[in-house]
């Protein structure tokens, strides 16, 4: 026995040989274009005339302050709702929780658009209301500015939610029930958000991230961020070397906060936790305004728009006109978002796992890496690595659908990866030293214990993949090969050219081919996706 107990040490020790080598092949792989975009490209960095422009600096500022402030009020947004849904008796958490993902879920442009039908001027709410208080509100949106903050903050306040609410649940193993007890409802806030104040920093970080290189909601609702300038200098000007200068600093700064949230994360980083009886935070009279805010929210930022992006399509015959005629996009965009849906989920496994196994910095850092690349800056790496004749020729991958379905999943793998990695560490060290002892071999162990554990968190990836790719915008108009167009890209181009009720019957067809895997995986196991 001694032996065997060795043995299991110092296999524990080495953490395993295979594992690590498929998740560094997997990130080097995924990263090599991202790296390498900044090399020489030939003909196509011959420069035009905007590539000696200078790096508007102001504008740079302007986006950071929206990004910031849009990340702010998301957390406050999403952790109010991590509180009542994780702290408080409220019935049904999961559903509440699911309804609340629907802004993330849903594609930005979409996203935007319902936004713009149903606040915007000659919406829904305005031929109800009248406009008299039109004026007022567009003095607070000048430059579009505050209309950005507010989507933003919509879109990304279900990743606070989902982030924040895992560190109030290990609150039960924190002196909860104690500190309930002792303290008035003031001080306990207090407490409680010191409690969790790494999983609010993360929080904080990557909604932050994810914001400064946002292009689609901005590009919607007309808002001149530092994204649509790197977008006009990379489409208008077709100048590539020109673009990537521009994106300099946006990316400089989005990799510092992805790679400060790495190390919040790392440091942050516990075990299995183990069960514990939940306490819950008696809310007496003040269920009812819970409940009303609650709905409120949901009302004010998911339903009604979405009705008003229902009544733009103007009547289900000329809904269903639009999809017959968007049907090769659709067919294109399941086939491309579930290749890059399947790449991201077997490259976020292999990566996650190595990351939770090794419990280095280093691989956590190059797992978060690619949350701080802008989509713009993924599309670009990926048309300039795959399409170079030298070191090695790639351009059989870039005349490919390959080529898009790569972009995208580069896009997705980080997301993937971080499911994994949560999933990894949840995995009590106990089960696998027990299995171990009792002579399970390393493929039986995967089988029995860690597959069925790790399935969860697996299809959550590919999920969050598939959501991702089949939303994305500049990645698919800069990789897609010709006749091979998305919905987003059928979307994008109607925008501007088409006729309104095209545009909202597009905009919801990609909505439910967005949606429907979330809700089947709701319907199937009872729970929220954790998609963060």
């Amino acid at each position: 026995m001694d032996r065997r107990a060795f043995s299991l040490a110092r296999s524990h020790a080495r953490g395993g040989s295979w594992p690590a080598a498929l998740g560094i092949a997997t990130t080097v792989a995924l990263l090599a274009p991202l790296a390498l975009v900044w090399l020489p490209h030939g003909d196509r960095d011959t420069l035009a005339p905007a590539s000696n422009a200078a790096i508007p600096w102001t504008l740079l500022a302007v986006t950071v302050a929206v990004a910031a402030t849009a990340a702010a009020l998301a957390v406050v947004i999403g952790g109010a709702l991590a509180v009542l849904l994780v702290l408080t008796p409220m019935r049904g958490p999961s559903l509440w929780a699911t309804a609340a993902l629907v802004p993330f879920i849903c594609p930005p442009v979409v996203w935007a658009l319902a936004q713009i039908y149903c606040y915007g001027p000659g919406g829904m709410v305005e031929q109800w209301t009248g406009d008299a208080w039109r004026p007022a509100v567009a003095w607070l949106n000048r430059g579009h500015y505050l209309s950005t903050v507010l989507v933003l903050a919509q879109i990304q306040a279900p990743l606070a939610m989902l982030m924040i609410g895992r560190g109030l649940a290990r609150l039960h193993q924190s002196g909860l029930e104690a500190a309930v007890f002792y303290f008035r409802r003031v001080r306990l806030g207090v407490w409680v958000a010191g409690a969790v104040r790494r999983e609010i920093a993360s929080a904080l970080l990557l909604t932050f991230a994810l914001g400064l290189g946002s292009f689609a909601a901005p590009h919607v609702l007309q808002c001149r961020v530092y994204s649509v300038e790197v977008y006009t200098r990379m489409t208008n000007y077709l100048d590539e070397r020109g673009a990537l200068a521009a994106a300099a600093p946006l990316l400089a700064i989005t990799l510092a906060a992805a790679a400060l949230l790495a190390v919040v994360e790392w440091r942050g980083a516990s075990a299995a936790p183990q069960p514990q009886r939940a306490v819950r935070v008696p809310l007496g009279r003040g269920r009812f305004l819970a409940y009303g805010a609650l709905l409120a929210w949901l009302g004010l930022t998911v339903v009604l728009p979405l009705a008003a992006l229902l009544r733009e399509c103007q009547s289900p015959g000329r809904f269903l006109a639009a999809v017959r005629d968007a049907a090769p996009e659709t067919e294109n965009t399941l086939a491309i978002a579930g290749g890059a849906a399947a790449i991201a989920g077997a490259a976020g496994l292999a990566a996650g796992v190595w990351a939770a196994r090794s419990g280095y910095l280093a691989a956590q850092l190059l797992t978060a890496a690619s949350l701080g690349v802008p989509a713009l800056i993924v599309g670009l790496a990926y048309v300039r690595f795959y399409n170079r004749a030298w070191p090695v020729d790639l351009t059989a991958v870039g005349n490919t659908s390959l080529l898009v379905m790569l972009g995208l999943a580069a896009r997705g793998w980080p997301f993937a990866a971080r499911a994994a990695l949560s999933g990894r560490r949840r995995l009590a060290p106990q089960w696998l030293e027990a299995a171990q002892l009792g002579g399970l071999g390393p493929w039986r162990r995967t089988r029995r214990i860690t597959a069925p554990l790790m399935l969860d968190y697996v299809a959550t990836g590919a999920i969050i993949a598939f959501v991702l790719a089949a939303s994305e915008v500049e990645i698919s108009q800069l990789l897609c090969a010709p006749g091979s167009g998305t919905l987003a890209l059928r979307l994008f181009t109607f925008l501007h050219f088409g006729p309104t009720y095209v545009t909202a019957s597009l905009a919801l067809l990609q909505l439910v081919v967005t949606a429907a895997p979330v809700l089947v995986y709701f319907l199937l196991s009872n729970r929220c996706p954790e998609v963060v």
